[in-house]
């Protein structure tokens, strides 16, 4: 996250803000390393998707998958999973959004498909 927020424990700050690790180094970084064949997947804060997206552009890196994730039917957005290329396509970018769960602890089929390598409850 890029905003103002300040996470209560200092490494979980770090380790998701953008403050030591500003979002155009990072593009700068992954635009010089990058194979031509390559991708970069990145999870960001659905609120900094646009400007992320934009600002990929600027170092030649294209969006070519999206994943939107909400907590619930009825919560915001709060996560944007974000896979890029630099090879433009001319497929329009068009990200598909996730609901994790409906009511709390029962899981959507969606959410339980993608994890359930990760789960032994599923």
């Amino acid at each position: 996250y890029t905003a103002n927020y300040k996470a209560p424990a200092v490494a979980r700050h770090i380790a998701r803000s953008a403050e030591a690790l500003p979002f155009d180094i990072l593009l700068g970084g992954v635009s010089r390393l990058l194979a031509s064949t390559g991708y970069f997947s990145v999870i960001i804060p659905y609120a900094e998707e646009e400007s992320f997206i934009h600002l990929a552009a600027q170092y030649a890196l294209y969006p070519v998958q999206g994943l939107r994730m909400q907590g619930t039917p009825d919560a915001p957005l709060k996560r944007s999973l974000l896979l890029f290329s630099n090879t433009r396509t001319i497929t329009p970018f068009v990200p598909q959004t996730l609901t994790i769960e409906m009511p709390r602890h029962n899981y959507t089929l969606a959410y339980k498909t993608l994890t359930k390598e990760f789960y032994l409850n599923f």
